[in-house]
C-alpha cells in the first residue's frame, strides 16, 4: 500500500508525518498532484488546493485513492466528494489513532467518514434513495440478518439496533459482517445502494 499525503502547510504535513510514518510528502509546490502509482492512498489538504486542481483530482479519482482533509467538513461536501468516487473524508486536524484507521479502512477498499457523519451520511442517503425494495433472495439472509439488514436500511447505528433486537453490539457486528458478505457488498453505503438496486459511486 502505497500513501502518500499532501498540504502547503508545515505543520499540517509534519503533523500528518509523524503520525502515518510510512507515508510520503509531495512537494507542496507542485503543480500536478495526480501523477502517482494506481491505487495510491492520497491524503490532500482540501482547503489547499485549487480549483483547478480540485477538478484534476475529481476526475483522476478512478485511479487513486483519494482522502479528503478538511478544515470544516460538511455533510453536503463528504457527500459530493464521496459520490465522486473519494475514499475518505475527515477533518483535517484528526486524532493520530483516528487517523490511522482512516488510512487501513481505506487500505482496504472501505469508504471512511467517520462514524458520527458516516451515520448521518447512511440517513441522508436513506431519504434521498428511491423507496426501499426487498432483499434480494439470492442474499440468502437468516431471520436474524433479515431483522438487521431492516433496521440498517433505516440507518441504524450498531447501538441502535443492539439495543431494539435486545442483543450485544458484538452480535450486531457480525451480523453485519455476514450481510456485507452476502450481498457482496464492500460496506454499508454500498450495501444499502445494492438493496435500493442503485450503483456504487466509483
Amino acid at each position: 500500500m502505497e500513501l502518500f499525503v499532501w498540504s502547503k502547510r508545515s505543520d499540517i504535513r509534519e503533523r500528518w508525518l509523524a503520525q502515518l510514518t510510512m507515508a510520503k510528502m509531495l512537494d507542496p509546490e507542485s503543480g500536478s498532484l495526480s501523477a502517482l502509482p494506481q491505487g495510491a492512498i492520497l491524503l490532500l489538504h482540501w482547503n489547499a488546493l485549487s480549483a483547478e486542481q480540485r477538478q484534476q483530482l475529481i476526475s483522476d479519482s478512478q485511479y487513486l485513492r483519494l482522502v479528503a482533509l478538511v478544515d470544516a467538513p460538511s455533510d453536503q461536501e463528504a457527500i459530493e466528494l464521496l459520490q465522486a468516487g473519494f475514499r475518505g473524508y475527515a477533518n483535517t486536524f484528526i486524532q493520530g489513532a483516528l487517523l490511522t484507521e482512516l488510512v487501513a479502512a481505506v487500505g482496504r477498499d472501505d469508504i471512511w467518514a467517520g462514524p458520527e457523519l458516516l451515520q448521518r451520511l447512511l440517513r441522508r442517503l436513506l431519504l434521498q434513495s428511491k423507496p426501499p425494495v426487498d432483499v434480494p433472495v439470492q442474499w440468502s439472509l437468516s431471520e436474524r440478518e433479515l431483522q438487521v439488514m431492516e433496521a440498517l436500511k433505516r440507518g441504524e447505528s450498531n447501538k441502535e439496533i443492539a439495543r431494539e433486537l435486545n442483543i450485544t453490539e458484538r452480535t450486531v457486528k457480525a451480523h453485519v459482517s455476514a450481510i456485507l458478505e452476502k450481498a457482496g457488498a464492500r460496506d454499508r453505503i454500498d450495501l444499502i445502494l445494492k438493496a435500493n438496486g442503485q450503483v456504487y459511486p466509483h
